[in-house]
């Protein structure tokens, strides 16, 4: 059976950090939440040698009071993509993480990696607070980024993510790699993708692809295999944005994210990744004229509650996004407008396919267009981006709930009022 994604924890994540800083953007929330709740900060020990075949097969280790790989709101993911600098060719594979002290329900498969191979590693987690642990040198060794120094990104880390993205796409450049085009959706518009201002909402590219099969309490590589051996184990998910838009926003318009040989899958599985995604968004999305990038309020590159363009720049460079010049480069204002202007119309026209999918989570909403609904409301502020007030204008989303709390209804307004006060 599938674990539910534990939406009500993410948002009570939310719900704590704008209560220090309500204009400042927060990570990931899909779901409404009224209840607060403590501060979840896990750390993880990332293996020796974490961009070889051993190191990606050698668990991941999760500590930290509380902290429980098989309980979906402490959990840690972790994903990689390798490169094969020759042919051109990339696979996926994803490592695992189990609790300190502990051994996975089944070993890992070692991978073979090709030769010269490039490897990048996304990590994500579903508290606040995941800090990388060393390991003989590891986090040197896989030239890991938790953040600008003491100052960690939060929920996202990386391992050679800038180095992997730099050869990629110097073979994309060569014609070495050829990224497919998104295709055409339901509606008749291009597939979205991770830079599509219909999919970003408060925090752009964060998080993985990433899921893990718990049997009977402990970790195991969600594999063809291993959903056979254990047909009744609970899966585990990172919500972020590579989540929302390859696992469900692609299926409800009719498309399907870039995949590849997942080397995870003795049975040659295929998988997309946030490498993946990161890749066909930097090489097809420019065709829209508009991209959803990282913007410097985000909380999780931030330095001690200031906007930090060294560190704006260290996540941008991680998923392959462009730098910014200077923290003008990075403003969100333009990012609300973008959601107020291009996203929300785009979610509009898509009514009826987000209306026919099903929901993320049936505690939260009663279809997928409610569901993407709340999800907006939520991000549009004022408590998360503060969009109403960066833009003057009311938030335009209006949810029915029913006695439960499951939104059951949206009102979408386009043109939403101003709230600027007239000069007198």
């Amino acid at each position: 059976m599938l674990l539910p994604l534990d939406f009500a924890h993410s948002i009570r994540h939310h719900l704590r950090r704008t209560s220090i800083a309500a204009t400042l953007l927060t990570t990931l929330s899909l779901a409404p939440a009224t209840a607060s709740a403590a501060t979840v900060n896990c750390f993880l020990t990332v293996p020796p040698e974490p961009l070889s075949a051993i190191g990606l097969a050698t668990p991941y280790q999760l500590s930290g009071p509380g902290c429980h790989e098989a309980n979906a709101g402490t959990a840690a993911f972790v994903e990689a993509t390798i490169l094969d600098p020759g042919s051109g060719a990339l696979f996926t594979y994803k490592p695992i993480v189990v609790d300190a002290g502990t051994t996975p329900a089944v070993p890992p498969l070692v991978p073979l990696l090709p030769v010269g191979g490039v490897v990048g590693i996304g990590i994500g987690f579903n508290g606040d607070n995941l800090t990388l642990l060393d390991s003989g040198g590891s986090l040197s060794q896989g030239r890991c980024v938790n953040g600008l120094g003491p100052s960690i990104f939060g929920q996202v880390s990386f391992c050679n993510n800038e180095a992997f993205f730099g050869a990629a796409n110097a073979a994309i450049e060569s014609g070495v790699i050829h990224v497919p085009q998104r295709g055409t959706a339901a509606d008749g518009q291009v597939c979205p993708s991770t830079w599509s201002w219909n999919v970003v909402d408060m925090d752009p590219v964060d998080n993985t692809d990433t899921r893990y099969l718990v049997v009977n309490g402990k970790i195991a590589q969600d594999t063809q295999t291993n959903r056979t051996l254990f047909p009744n184990a609970t899966v585990l998910r990172n919500p972020g944005d590579f989540l929302y838009t390859d696992q469900f926003l692609d299926p409800a318009v009719g498309c399907q994210p870039w995949q590849v040989r997942d080397l995870s899958d003795p049975l040659g599985g295929t998988s997309p990744s946030q490498q993946l995604d990161e890749l066909q968004a930097r090489f097809t999305q420019s065709q829209d004229g508009s991209n959803a990038l990282l913007v410097d309020g985000d909380e999780m590159v931030l330095v001690n509650g200031q906007l930090n363009l060294d560190k704006t720049n260290a996540y941008r460079v991680n998923v392959d996004q462009p730098t910014a010049s200077t923290l003008a480069d990075a403003n969100t204002a333009p990012y609300c407008r973008g959601m107020l202007q291009i996203g929300l119309p785009h979610v509009v026209a898509d009514k009826a396919f987000l209306e026919a999918a099903p929901p993320i989570d049936p505690a939260v909403a009663n279809n997928f267009y409610t569901f993407t609904a709340v999800r907006f409301q939520q991000a549009f502020g004022p408590d998360f981006l503060n969009c109403t007030g960066l833009l003057h204008v009311q938030n335009p989303v209006t949810v029915t709930t029913d006695s439960n709390g499951v939104a059951i209804a949206a009102t979408i307004n386009l043109h939403p009022a101003s709230t600027a006060r007239l000069s007198s």
